[in-house]
């Protein structure tokens, strides 16, 4: 099965956790380092914002696969599997939590060069 797909500025990893439940993380591409020399002669680092200069290269596709694999570890863990908790629950509550999971996972995420 399709397991990512790049653009100029998205990267994009598909999951299916579960039969009939697709996970889909999308990542904008970090800024590519760009590297210049000051007056003085040092050289310093600074992000370019144009798309063009976004660095493709910097996330690969089995780093973020395995980031969206353990994100579903953790709920499936924490939760149980995604179909059983909408039938025992709703819906509704799964998005609720899902909104308070979501980004409390990726503060714990880290994303070291």
């Amino acid at each position: 099965p399709l397991q990512a797909i790049r653009t100029a500025q998205y990267a994009f990893s598909l999951l299916e956790a579960e039969p009939n439940i697709w996970l889909v993380w999308v990542v904008r591409h970090p800024p590519a380092k760009v590297t210049s020399t000051s007056h003085d002669g040092r050289s310093s680092s600074s992000t370019a914002p144009a798309p063009s200069d976004l660095d493709e290269e910097a996330l690969s596709d089995s780093t973020l696969g395995a980031v969206l694999q353990n994100c579903y570890n953790i709920f499936r863990l924490l939760h149980g599997e995604i179909q059983t908790f909408i039938k025992d629950q709703s819906l509704l509550k799964l998005l609720d939590i899902l909104e308070d999971f979501v980004p409390a996972y990726l503060e714990a995420v880290d994303a070291v060069e």
